[in-house]
């Protein structure tokens, strides 16, 4: 084996072992970004955020599974790399050395990510079934029936429909979809699914926010993306009440 080979080896091992605890810190603040403070930027006005259960206790255990999944993922890179043994004894001392220094930085950082993230969310609170039955039942069964509006995102420059408009029109579809399937007066699982319409919506207005080149049109009326979330809150509480008949 070269030298040039065996960088080539290391360098490559490197980029994978430091990626996996980079991909578990990322994928978790990117959770948490959407499933808390994107949702209460973009839905404040429409919901009571000071009673609404943002993170359900059967979610927590997936917001930890990335960093066991990384420290797995690590040690079957090592554990692969670990077999391209080289052709001497001298190259290998250096490729075992190497790649077990590697190997220790990675777990040592997934370990330290994993405790900031644990002491992170310990000031978030985790509901229950029951305290998110109670919520439902106050805000939307008890809620009075609600009319569908249709809205489109425009271009302002030319008045064609914007490439932003097809995401919002089949994440509408797909939730639509989600609630006739479900059995009825099924609070829990109607409760998931409207968190996940919340944060799947939030994301898409953190995309368009900045654009001032964006127009919305309801009904043929033109709108502020302010009064978006309204819109979106009761066009989901008729496609909930729809899914009943």
């Amino acid at each position: 084996m070269t030298w040039d080979i065996y960088i080539w080896i290391c360098l490559s091992f490197m980029i994978l072992s430091l990626g996996w605890p980079f991909t578990a810190w990322i994928t978790n603040h990117y959770n948490l970004e959407v499933k808390n403070k994107w949702v209460c930027n973009y839905f404040k006005a429409s919901l009571e955020l000071n009673n609404l259960p943002l993170f359900l206790k059967s979610e927590k255990w997936k917001l930890f599974i990335v960093y066991y999944l990384a420290a797995f993922l690590t040690s079957i890179t090592y554990i692969g790399y670990s077999f391209l043994i080289p052709n001497s004894e001298y190259f290998f001392m250096i490729h075992m050395i190497l790649i077990t220094v590697l190997y220790l930085i990675s777990l040592t950082l997934i370990i330290v990510i994993f405790i900031r993230f644990k002491n992170k969310i310990k000031s978030i609170k985790f509901h229950s079934k029951n305290q998110t039955h109670k919520y439902f039942v106050d805000n939307f069964q008890k809620s009075e029936k609600t009319q569908y509006q249709n809205f489109k995102l425009l271009n302002q420059n030319d008045g064609k429909i914007s490439v932003y408009n097809s995401p919002f029109q089949l994440n509408q579809k797909i939730f639509q979809k989600k609630l006739k399937k479900i059995a009825l007066n099924n609070s829990a699982s109607e409760f998931e699914i409207f968190l996940n319409y919340l944060r799947a919506n939030a994301n898409f207005i953190h995309r368009i926010y900045d654009k001032k080149e964006i127009i919305i049109f309801v009904d043929g009326k033109q709108i502020a993306l302010e009064q978006l979330e309204f819109i979106l809150i009761e066009n989901f509480k008729y496609m909930m009440q729809n899914a009943k008949k």
